[in-house]
C-alpha cells in the first residue's frame, strides 16, 4: 500500500531523488523519440547543440 507520509518524507530527506527521477524520464523520452521534445520539432528539426559540464 501507498504511505503518503513516507513518500513526503523521502523527498525531503533526498533532494535528489526528484531531479534523478526527472532525467530518468528525459533520457527514456530521448530514447523513445529522439533528442527533439515534440512531433513539431521533430517534423522541423531545428538545428541544436548539446553541452556538457565537466
Amino acid at each position: 500500500m501507498w504511505n503518503k507520509e513516507a513518500a513526503i518524507n523521502f523527498v525531503r530527506n533526498n533532494a535528489h531523488a526528484h531531479a534523478t527521477g526527472y532525467c530518468a524520464r528525459a533520457v527514456t523520452a530521448a530514447i523513445e523519440h529522439g533528442v527533439y521534445p515534440g512531433p513539431g520539432y521533430r517534423k522541423n528539426q531545428p538545428s541544436y547543440k548539446l553541452y556538457r559540464h565537466n
